[in-house]
């Protein structure tokens, strides 16, 4: 036992990039000296999701079951599986609700973790430690794609294993910074818009691509005749080192572009490392980045080859992308640019409807707009779908109709005029029509339209990123409109999960505030306000303030959640 206690204790001087949870009835998170902060956010999340599970009591009743039973080699075999379904689990509940930057962030940080050599200070006890590396390729693959773990989603990850067997290319690398949620911010054409020393590429399609001629020697650069993209530009060291095209190593990005049909397709895809940047004769284009680690090399001093691949990442596609729009007389698009103010993605009237199966295991709330015409005889389809029992929400537009969307609904208006399609006149006959192709024997009385002016994906749109912006956080009471018993706290706060979860609506402005409320202020990017009165959201920016409230009756209110989040992060900031 003192053993085991000196080796604890020597992991926290042994420099080793390894983090335990330790102890049940007050579990205490060891964690090794110069652990870097940008890793730091990664590890205690893993960590304290074991916590609140109680992970360990299961691993050590597993542990205490397979010494008993030594002689049987299936415990064995059921206590490695055990470990494994239980990193797993815990892996899907970090990443729950990041975006592709955060799981490639993460999945670094397993890589750095795993890069580490055993300290000589743990002896045997490194050995199982050390054997987890065995694993990492499956988490791997399940932080990248999710709930994805066939042969295609193995190979998407491919690279990362790689990296891990050539020595941990990303040891000691510069961390990818964690990304919150929020719009995609794309590059800004400067006033001359063109770079000013480029080397241009003239491509099949009639475009030409501008790259910077210092970096000339360091690019391969591999315009492409088929498909939607056009263009691939790759770090020459490690495409070599990774051997070519077959493994695709270095790899930095992409161009492509994508007519009305094909770009509405890529809405209702996993976007993850796709980012549009321009648009132009009826042609959208995107960036496409890797979500998985493309640096590798061979050589024992890793040290110049990285240096090279940090300068590309860092400069490529930031100096490329203004360059293109300006070259080939484009117009900047984001991919939020194709919503509304609202989030909402056809104009006019728009509802919520709540389906359930009777044991409430799969519930959804569909958001319903009218897409063809508005008013009276026009057709409702389902633009959005959310599942309230995990917080994930998609857009829902026709797939492999060959048709664009548009043309789509006006002919489903046509046929709803000629009195073929009834049930779409209504919301809920359209969200009846659109779940029996999903779910057998849904009936109306299934469905129930809610109340309020729909805000749709409030959460990513608006709230994550104002939060994740604010530097000072105030607990008040508002008196006759006026803040008073404010308590402050300062500096970036802490994720708020517990709201992702929620289908909001728009509210009506309170008038003169009164009663506690939690506020985030990120000063010019703007305010959320928290009140306890009627579960009250406000979104303030430019003076101007936006209310909202959750489409259900909660169990509890977003002020409360965002109350206890502050007097937790001020207690662990005394």
């Amino acid at each position: 036992m003192w053993d085991i206690l000196r080796t604890l204790l020597a992991l926290t001087v042994s420099g080793t990039i390894l983090s335990l949870l330790l102890m049940l009835v007050r579990p205490t998170i060891v964690l090794p000296r110069g652990t870097e902060p940008d890793r730091l956010g990664d590890i205690l999340a893993h960590e304290l999701v074991y916590a609140r599970r109680q992970d360990l009591l299961y691993k050590w009743f597993a542990a205490a079951v397979t010494s008993l039973h030594w002689f049987n080699p299936m415990m064995v075999v059921v206590h490695r599986q055990l470990n494994r379904a239980c990193e797993l689990s815990c892996d899907g509940a970090v990443v729950k609700g990041m975006d592709a930057a955060g799981r490639r962030h993460y999945g670094e940080t397993l890589l750095a973790m795993a890069a580490g050599r055993p300290p000589r200070e743990m002896g045997l006890l490194a050995v199982p430690l050390w054997e987890e590396k065995r694993h990492l390729r499956e988490r791997l693959v399940f932080v990248m794609r999710p709930g994805r773990t066939g042969p295609a989603a193995a190979a998407l990850t491919l690279a990362l294993v790689l990296a891990l067997a050539g020595c941990a290319a990303v040891f000691g690398a510069e961390p990818t910074p964690s990304a919150g949620p929020g719009p995609a911010v794309t590059a800004t054409p400067n006033p001359d818009g063109l770079l000013e020393e480029p080397t241009l590429y003239t491509l099949p399609n009639g475009l030409t691509a501008a790259l910077p001629a210092d970096l000339e020697g360091d690019l391969l650069v591999l315009p492409r005749e088929e498909g939607e993209v056009f263009l691939s530009v790759y770090d020459r060291r490690s495409y070599e080192a990774g051997g070519g095209a077959e493994m695709e190593m270095g790899w930095l990005f992409s161009l492509a572009r994508y007519d009305q049909l094909d770009f509405e397709q890529t809405l209702i895809q996993d976007n993850s490392g796709r980012s549009f940047f321009a648009r132009g004769a009826g042609w959208y284009y995107a960036c496409l980045t890797p979500t998985d680690v493309r640096f590798y090399t061979e050589a024992e001093d890793q040290s110049e080859a990285l240096a090279v691949w940090e300068e590309l990442n860092r400069r490529l596609p930031e100096e490329t992308l203004p360059d293109f729009i300006v070259r080939n007389g484009l117009e900047p698009f984001t991919n939020g640019d194709y919503l509304a103010a609202d989030g909402t993605l056809w104009g006019g009237q728009h509802c919520y409807v709540n389906y359930h199966t009777p044991d409430w295991s799969e519930s959804l709330t569909l958001l319903l707009s009218q897409t063809a015409r508005q008013g009276e005889g026009g057709i409702w389809c389902v633009e959005g779908c959310f599942h309230n029992n995990s917080g994930d929400g998609n857009l829902v537009l026709p797939r492999e109709t060959g048709m664009t969307a548009a043309d789509w609904y006006a002919a489903l208006q046509l046929r709803a005029d000629e009195g073929r399609e009834p049930g779409l006149l209504t919301p809920e006959g359209a969200a009846l029509d659109w779940l029996a192709d999903r779910y057998g024997g849904v009936t109306l009385s299934q469905l129930t339209r809610l109340e309020g002016e729909p805000a749709w994906d409030l959460w990513f749109r608006e709230l994550s990123g104002l939060l994740r912006a604010s530097l000072e956080v105030r607990a008040q009471v508002y008196v006759s409109g006026q803040p008073t018993q404010v308590e402050t706290v300062t500096g970036e706060p802490p994720y708020a999960p517990a709201l992702w979860t929620r289908v909001w609506v728009k509210a009506e402005d309170p008038g003169l505030l009164s009663g506690p409320a939690v506020v985030f202020d990120g000063g010019e990017a703007g305010t959320v306000l928290f009140l306890e009165q009627d579960g009250l959201v406000g979104v303030e920016r430019n003076g101007e303030t936006a209310w909202y409230q959750g489409a259900y009756p909660y169990e509890s209110s977003p002020y409360a959640c965002m109350e206890a989040l502050f007097r937790e992060w001020k207690e662990g900031r005394q």
